[in-house]
């Protein structure tokens, strides 16, 4: 049975962190542990977590992080390689479906295993008490690496990468500030590796106040909350910004078809240049607002 370990960020989750740790302790058919990083929590998240370390399958590190972000980067930069066969991201408060790691496992076994692989599935929206909820979030994982660069629709919890893919990106931690699973994504496909995408949910996405997605959103309105996407400035060099990290640490191993449109887009000052991105046909997704963003504020 091949062994797969679970990443989860936690921080002040004491609420639903520990139904979260059944439902992946109680997956099927899967040999699975979970390491726990924890960012200097102040309720009783440790406390609920030291109650299952007994099992030998959790294994909890602390420290001060200040964001999820730097959190799950530390995760992936602890994870023992050698020692699992793939590994899967999780949030504190999210409930998995018995069937989700076995799902991805069974696809991905099928593939090379020295091939760059990453799974990603599809989620349902519930509330707090796991009721269903409307949403606006769409799934359907963008497998090209263009389109990648224009939006990553995929979601951390979701995510499942072989031993392979774990390899190269450790110890690779990034400078910028793109979350980890849109990072993740998008560098599997610069390097030349393959996605999956599993169109039926593998866990309810709980959605409620302290949800770092969604909590920005309940402050405004969806027009605010759009035209402020749209035209907010603080996140103008992102992309560049990960196009250096790229460069730095994976420059000899970038798929060579990729190069010629990162190198366009690190050097599109000149007006022609610009106008050639904005028409370019490959760099557009069937997201309108981020299509429109990408090719004004690139």
């Amino acid at each position: 049975m091949k062994k797969i370990l679970v990443l989860l960020a936690s921080h002040n989750g004491e609420k639903y962190i520990e139904e979260q740790l059944l439902s992946i302790l109680n997956q099927e058919d899967v040999d699975v542990s979970i390491l726990v990083s924890d960012d200097n929590s102040k309720d009783r998240t440790v406390d609920i977590i030291n109650k299952y370390i007994y099992t030998n399958k959790i294994k909890l590190i602390k420290g001060f992080f200040g964001s999820a972000q730097k959190n799950f980067y530390n995760l992936i930069n602890n994870a023992d390689i050698e020692k699992y066969d793939f590994f899967a991201f999780s949030d504190q408060d999210d409930v998995w479906f018995k069937n989700k790691l076995f799902k991805a496992i069974n696809l991905l076994e099928k593939e090379n295993p020295e091939e760059l692989l990453f799974y990603s599935c599809n989620s349902l929206p519930v509330d707090e008490m796991l009721n269903p909820i409307k949403s606006d979030y769409s799934a359907n994982l963008i497998g090209d690496f263009k389109k990648s660069l224009v939006c990553s629709n995929t979601q951390g919890s979701t995510i499942v990468i072989n031993k392979k893919m774990m390899s190269v990106i450790q110890f690779k931690t990034p400078q910028h500030k793109m979350m980890y699973d849109g990072w993740i994504h998008k560098t599997c496909l610069l390097l030349g590796g393959k996605v999956f995408f599993e169109n039926e949910p593998g866990l309810f996405y709980r959605i409620h106040s302290s949800n770092v997605v969604y909590r920005r959103r309940e402050k405004l309105d969806k027009l605010k909350y759009w035209l402020n996407f749209l035209f907010t400035k603080k996140d103008d060099n992102l992309l560049k910004d990960v196009i250096i990290d790229w460069e730095n640490n994976f420059g000899e191993i970038i798929e060579e078809k990729n190069r010629g449109i990162i190198n366009f887009i690190k050097n599109n000052k000149k007006i022609i240049n610009r106008l050639r991105l904005f028409f370019d046909r490959n760099l557009r997704t069937n997201y309108f607002v981020y299509n429109f963003k990408f090719k004004v504020r690139c």
